[in-house]
């Protein structure tokens, strides 16, 4: 079988979710280091976030099902930004994470352009009598690009994620061709300030390879 799932795109922040993940184009934020890690050197200071969401409220069994989410951004001088994260995403008995170290870089005034370097690993503790207790992980890269156009304030967004397709299998499926590999996704988003409190973000999102395509718009 072939894994769909892919830990960015569960949400990252109030903020992100509450655009409706239309953020590709806006990263401006430590959750850029999920959306769109050229957004990681928009920052002008050190900035630290935390998330912490629980889903479904009573929880998988008593499991405790939820997200974890700890991000930081700091300037690194004029062009460059460096971000680092930390995500989990599970119950007591089963997680997927991921551990980013992203780049930005500046390249000139209305251009900037950044790097996404993870770890994507996974771990379950099953009940005995059940397989396996297995665990896997693998390196994965994004790359993404904000360009400011010369309309009416608007700025253009694309990422790439998992731009290496990286595979997670472990256990009892380690190596096998399909097993746990994560798709190559597609980002395109454009935003426009409507007013100085007030944006408006579009976002197209397709999963290279699988055939599966969404739009969301706010």
């Amino acid at each position: 079988s072939e894994a769909v799932v892919n830990i960015q795109n569960t949400g990252s922040s109030a903020r992100a979710v509450g655009l409706g993940n239309t953020f590709v184009a806006i990263a401006d934020d430590p959750s850029a280091i999920f959306a769109n890690p050229a957004g990681v050197r928009q920052m002008k200071n050190f900035q630290i976030s935390y998330t912490n969401v629980t889903l479904l409220y009573s929880g998988v069994d008593g499991g405790n099902l939820g997200q974890h989410i700890v991000s930081l951004v700091k300037p690194m001088g004029g062009r460059f930004g460096l971000g680092l994260a930390l995500e989990r995403i599970g119950f007591d008995d089963m997680s997927e994470n991921g551990a980013f170290v992203s780049l930005g870089i500046k390249f000139s005034k209305n251009l900037s352009l950044g790097v996404n370097a993870k770890y994507l690993f996974w771990s379950a503790d099953l009940p005995a009598g059940d397989t396996a207790n297995d665990s896997g992980g693998s390196i994965g890269l994004d790359l993404g690009a904000l360009w400011k156009t010369p309309f009416k304030e608007s700025t253009l967004g694309i990422m790439i994620k998992n731009l290496n397709k990286p595979n997670v299998a472990g256990g009892s499926v380690a190596g096998e061709s399909s097993a746990g590999k994560i798709p190559m996704d597609l980002h395109i988003g454009l935003s426009r300030k409507a007013s100085p409190s007030s944006t408006v973000s579009v976002e197209w999102v397709t999963r290279d390879f699988t055939g599966d395509n969404s739009v969301n718009k706010l």
